[in-house]
């Protein structure tokens, strides 16, 4: 659950901190106080994609921090937004990228909001629906599928591309004997390319190389050079060994640097001998490499490109003496995989088909229970040509809603309200476990709604509220009155009459007094017997 966040300079929020309990947290207050900053802050701590237009006016950077508790692990989450848009996250006080923040915050919380609204209306996210509804069954079954799925792909590419070569024009067989004749001419070697121009600068410089080690040598180790320097400044400091120990420090360095002047000089006379004095050895490398050059112009640009276009021509060849035997062989597999994609796909249907009435009823029950009496859902199957198929299956599955009996169930986007389709979602989230998020957030829960089926849909979220955290924003009392905390947004004016938000928890009278303003706007002592009424239950 989501134990505290803390929030700087998001929208008119300059400073707010939040503890929050377990049970059902509700934020209410007026239209345009700041609950929207709020959610969006909840968004960040989620991974969600961040706009830098709500960033506080004249702030350099938004910041959420969070806690979240696991069981027995505590989880902190910062995340700062810039104002020039540039995002940065924090786990636990470890630097990670948004799609990490996503994927291990993520699935702590789940926003229930407009944009679900919108996933409810897109048909082919019903069929989600379903399958979490059976459950492990389902999950089996479309892994199954899928993997039968991909298989059939893969066979069916294969098959083509061997069709393919079967069918190629003599130009195409004459092009690849042409690449093959002419790159096998020239017998590359893997790595060769690389060897020859990392030995030609020493080839083509051979004389300066040879120069500058020889002079070198000559400093090092000629009459007067550096060996014998040292040699003199040891022998010096060896005469008065024993007297002073910080002295003895110094002669012991003076005598390892003896000793590495040695073993330079020694090196620098193998590389000496090492040098090959040969111009018929250069030219031929030179002409080695020019020849790798010219494949490079033709198939390259590199010579992996080489090496790649003469193993495609190899296989073209082959594959033409061979094409009516692998054609079989790949028509079996292609055969093979089709057949048991059928299966597959025969299995999950079937599966979907004997769940789909059971799924219906239990929808229909729960938005009964939210004031849709009458209401009905009916899950609408369809078999797809073939080459329609999916991963998701075989069918085109789309749930129907009829607003009430003798009404022919239609599509939910052409008959449902707002107000209905926040309640087919909190239905939804009663008959089917949608989540494992221990956070659930509701916004526009109460859209389009009031009176008995606030009521109603309160008492739902209360249900919820005994496995779940959750935190609602809402503007109806009906829904607040079930909550175990409330939170009041308030906007009013902050430094330089800038616009400033700010959050409290509301406690006792204060709370009757909100309750009583959500109810009718005003406060009155009816307004405030009524609001206590709700609160007692």
């Amino acid at each position: 659950m989501l134990k505290e966040i803390r929030v700087s300079n998001i929208a008119l929020i300059q400073e707010a901190q939040l503890q929050l309990a377990p049970g059902m947290t509700v934020l209410s207050g007026e239209t345009g106080a700041g609950k929207t900053a709020l959610l969006f802050s909840l968004k960040m701590l989620m991974g969600e994609r961040a706009d830098s237009y709500m960033v506080r006016d004249g702030a350099p950077a938004a910041t959420v921090e969070g806690v979240f508790q696991e069981g027995d692990k505590r989880i902190e989450v910062r995340r700062r937004l810039g104002a020039d848009g540039r995002s940065r996250c924090w786990i636990d006080g470890e630097a990670v990228s948004v799609g990490e923040l996503a994927r291990r915050i993520g699935p702590l919380l789940e926003l229930h909001g407009q944009h679900e609204h919108q996933t409810l209306l897109d048909p082919s996210s019903h069929v989600a629906f379903l399958d979490t509804w059976i459950g492990a069954a389902a999950a089996d079954a479309k892994e199954r599928y899928r993997s039968a799925f991909a298989a059939q792909q893969q066979a069916k590419r294969d098959f083509d591309e061997l069709l393919r070569i079967s069918r190629a024009s003599q130009h195409d067989i004459e092009d690849a004997r042409y690449t093959l004749r002419q790159i096998q001419a020239v017998a590359p070697l893997k790595g060769e390319y690389e060897e020859l121009e990392a030995e030609l600068p020493a080839l083509q410089h051979v004389d300066s190389l040879a120069t500058a080690t020889q002079n070198a040598l000559d400093s090092l180790r000629g009459e007067g050079g550096v060996s014998d320097e040292l040699s003199n400044c040891s022998f010096e400091l060896g005469r008065i060994a024993g007297i002073d120990a910080k002295l003895d420090q110094v002669a012991a360095r003076l005598d390892s640097l003896a000793v590495e002047a040695d073993d330079i000089a020694m090196e620098l006379r193998a590389y000496n001998d090492s040098l090959e004095r040969d111009p018929q050895a250069l030219q031929e490398r030179l002409d080695r490499l020019g020849a790798l050059d010219g494949l490079c112009r033709r198939f390259g640009p590199r010579m992996q490109d080489v090496f790649d276009r003469m193993e495609s021509a190899q296989r073209t060849l082959a594959l033409v003496d061979d094409s009516q035997e692998l054609l079989a062989d790949a028509q079996k597999r292609l055969d093979a995989a089709e057949a048991s994609l059928q299966q597959a796909a025969g299995d999950l249907a079937t599966l979907r088909g004997d769940a789909s009435d059971g799924f219906s009823d239990a929808l229909t029950r729960a938005v009964a229970d939210l004031g849709m009496k009458g209401a009905s859902f009916v899950l609408a199957c369809t078999d797809l040509p073939r080459a329609a198929w999916t991963a998701e299956g075989s069918q085109h599955l789309e749930l129907l809603y009829s607003p009430g009996t003798g009404v022919s169930p239609r599509p939910l986007a052409k008959i449902a309200s707002g107000g209905e389709l926040s309640r087919v979602m909190l239905a939804l989230k009663g008959a089917v476990d949608l989540g494992d998020a221990a956070t659930l957030v509701f916004d526009e829960i109460d859209a389009g709604i009031g009176g008995t089926t606030a009521i109603l849909v309160g008492e739902r979220l209360a249900q919820l509220a005994n496995d779940h955290q959750l935190i609602v924003v809402t503007h109806l009392a009906q829904i607040a009155a079930h909550a175990q905390t409330q939170l009041l947004v308030t906007k009013q004016a902050g430094v330089g009459r800038v616009p400033q938000t700010s959050i409290r928890v509301l406690e006792g009278e204060e709370r009757v007094t909100e309750i009583a303003r959500m109810l009718s706007g005003t406060v009155s002592e009816a307004g405030l017997q009524h609001a206590r009424a709700l609160l007692e239950g």
